[in-house]
């Protein structure tokens, strides 16, 4: 009898849980997308990324900084109010961005939570760039020095309503940093000053 009892407790909790499960999996949603550009400064608005140290100015005014392809490994979150991380990406993704270009590359995308997210957060493992011409040449390499993954944060008005698309876009604003690059590396705290987050 007590075996029995037990048993359909077992089961009514079971069914409880599933039925939470089922609930949560019906909240209301939005999709947000991660992604990354070098396009030219001042093609769009944006929000500079909280700096680990103070901005430079790089390059001169019309410098020509090359051409070629930035290969980066990052991960990208929405921050909520509290300061719980919503992912947006699948952990660390690869991306190539062209230089100096408008191109638009996709690292991911996700479904979140109705509601408002007030910063961004972007962790770079790695960003190293292949010159094909300008700065050192054709051939040339500049990394970012990055001997532990560089979290950059940025402030961003993000409110998401149920079935809402929403895009957040890492622009990696080569312009300012590939000029400052020393026997081919660039201090992450340069790289850092540099990045601008859009949303739309």
């Amino acid at each position: 009898m007590r075996r029995a009892k037990f048993l359909f407790v077992l089961f009514l909790a079971c069914t409880a849980a599933a039925c939470s499960d089922e609930l949560l999996a019906g909240g209301q949603t939005a999709r947000v997308q991660g992604q990354a550009t070098d396009a030219p400064a001042g093609t769009s608005s944006s929000a500079a990324a909280t700096p680990a140290g103070p901005s430079f100015a790089l390059a001169p005014a019309g410098a020509a900084i090359g051409a070629g392809t930035i290969h980066l490994v990052a991960s990208m979150q929405l921050i909520t109010a509290t300061g719980a991380a919503v992912p947006i990406t699948r952990g660390a993704t690869a991306a190539s961005v062209p230089i100096a270009a408008s191109q638009v590359v996709t690292l991911g995308s996700g479904k979140v939570e109705v509601g408002a997210y007030p910063r961004v957060r972007v962790t770079f493992t790695s960003v190293e760039a292949d010159l094909t011409d300008g700065i050192g040449g054709s051939g040339a390499v500049v990394r970012v020095d990055l001997p532990q993954p560089l979290v950059v944060t940025a402030p961003v008005e993000l409110n998401l309503a149920a079935d809402d698309t929403a895009a957040v876009r890492v622009n990696l604003n080569s312009a300012a940093w590939l000029g400052a690059a020393v026997a081919g590396v660039v201090s992450s705290a340069t790289f850092q000053a540099a990045v601008q987050v859009t949303t739309g």
